[in-house]
């Protein structure tokens, strides 16, 4: 009789501890499923619906202890303490506005020239100018004249040939001695001219040419001319000056008209110029 009660509570213990245990199992959650733990991952998770995706396994959080890289940031606006911060905009000093036409310059010229033969007189040539500063004291200009031309008085062709008239490109170069704003300013100048004579017949000509026969009215030759000279510029003031130029070369005429004849009339020779330039800088 005394054995049955120890059995009955051994019974009890074992049943005690089953319940214990089949309780435990029934309040612990099962052990989720991971869906990995990568960025990857997530972006796979959450094209899922709610109730298919899978949990992800985080790591340490940014800014936290362990081996991921904590990152600052100071909101305070004492910038003296930390010059690496950007400056402020209402600290950046604006940039000048610069003129697309910066370096480049206009202007007019008027020359008053002549060319050592004796059937030439003096010629005058108006035109227009412009040109840029590929360096500080450097310009180069290019000039477009025109302008009557004289024969000498009382020779065969002024006789001859009626309202002589020139036309002519100019380009030209020259290297500043002094500074730019100078009060008396110096340049070499070293340019070549292409120009084209052109005249009236005094009661026209027939011509030959090519078999057909051809009354022509009037006619023209080129020429070119290199020369070299001396700029002067005196007390230029804010972009504007006024340059003062003694020029001397050489003119070559072609060695044929524009209606095919030959020139025999105008050899080539030395030539002269004063001009007078104003400058309209921007």
């Amino acid at each position: 009789m005394s054995r049955r009660p120890s059995l009955a509570r051994l019974d009890l213990l074992a049943l005690a501890a089953a319940l214990s245990l089949s309780s435990c199992a029934i309040l612990s959650p099962p052990e989720p499923r991971s869906g990995g733990d990568g960025l990857s991952d997530a972006a796979k998770e959450t094209a899922k619906k709610p109730a298919d995706q899978k949990p992800l396994v985080a790591g340490d959080q940014v800014g936290e202890s362990g081996s991921a890289i904590g990152i600052g940031l100071d909101l305070s606006d004492d910038r003296d303490d930390d010059e690496s911060l950007p400056p402020r905009i209402e600290d950046v000093e604006p940039r000048p506005h610069r003129s697309p036409f910066a370096g480049w310059h206009l202007g007019t010229v008027a020359g008053m020239g002549s060319v050592d033969d004796a059937d030439f007189g003096s010629s005058a040539l108006y035109g227009l100018r412009a040109g840029a500063h590929p360096a500080s004291r450097v310009s180069v200009d290019i000039a477009l004249m025109g302008g009557p031309s004289r024969f000498a008085s009382g020779s065969d062709v002024a006789a001859l040939l009626r309202d002589p008239l020139e036309l002519a490109a100019d380009l030209s170069a020259r290297y500043a001695l002094a500074a730019p704003n100078a009060f008396l300013g110096i340049a070499p100048v070293a340019g070549m001219r292409l120009g084209t004579l052109f005249w009236r017949y005094r009661n026209g000509i027939d011509v030959d040419r090519d078999g057909s026969l051809h009354h022509v009215g009037g006619d023209w030759i080129d020429h070119y001319t290199p020369y070299a000279g001396v700029a002067l510029t005196m007390a230029p003031i804010s972009h504007f000056s006024i340059t003062g130029l003694a020029l001397t070369g050489w003119r070559f005429y072609d060695t044929h008209t524009n209606e095919g004849l030959r020139n025999d009339l105008f050899p080539d020779a030395r030539f002269t110029e004063l001009r007078i330039e104003t400058t309209i800088g921007f």
